[in-house]
């Protein structure tokens, strides 16, 4: 039981949704599901999908939801009959976030640590005016951020190894990092 891939009007994958979602928006004809067949694939309405749900047609492995009335079975691709965006992306400023910009890399020495080894600096001290922002955040190693204290890299004649910089992601991007389960026939719709 994984995630159902959704793409906008545009056939663009933009989202993974829960079977039951994605169901529901069939049911309000929000989105419709495909029909795969090997690397063959046809876009279904709702009472079509119904009929379908109910044939012979389906490998051992297909997910079926049990309404009241009949089977229902769980696409693995839908399209939004209306939604032609792409979502955007935005990322939460945390500890998490910041060592995984920098790949767990110390902007001073240009190592690569452990996340219990690495700490965070700011490029300009909080006491000098510098900000809690993505541009003056940085992972640092224990020893040099230790060494730094509050001075200014250039106070103590260092060079860092990297400027930070507010990440920037698509859409497709962030949709790649939170699969858990990868279904092969996603890659009918671009998306590998």
């Amino acid at each position: 039981m994984g995630r159902i891939l959704m793409l906008n009007r545009s056939f663009i994958p933009i989202r993974l949704v829960s079977r039951f979602n994605v169901i529901g928006k069939m049911y309000c004809e929000q989105a419709e599901p495909f029909f795969i067949e090997g690397d063959k694939f046809r876009q279904v309405d709702w009472q079509d999908w119904l009929k379908l749900s109910l044939a012979d047609v389906w490998p051992s492995d297909q997910d079926f939801i049990q309404a009241v009335s009949q089977r229902i079975a769980v696409p693995k691709v839908a399209i939004y009959t209306e939604y032609d965006k792409i979502p955007k992306v935005s990322f939460r400023l945390s500890r998490k976030s910041i060592y995984e910009r920098d790949k767990y890399q110390c902007y001073i020495c240009g190592e690569t640590y452990s996340e219990g080894k690495l700490s965070i600096d700011h490029v300009v001290p909080l006491s000098k005016g510098g900000k809690n922002n993505w541009e003056n955040m940085v992972t640092c190693c224990k020893r040099h951020n230790f060494e730094k204290g509050d001075k200014l890299l250039s106070e103590l004649k260092w060079r860092p190894k990297f400027l930070p910089q507010k990440p920037v992601l698509s859409n497709m991007q962030k949709l790649k990092a939170s699969i858990t389960h990868y279904d092969p026939c996603w890659k009918l719709f671009g998306f590998s």
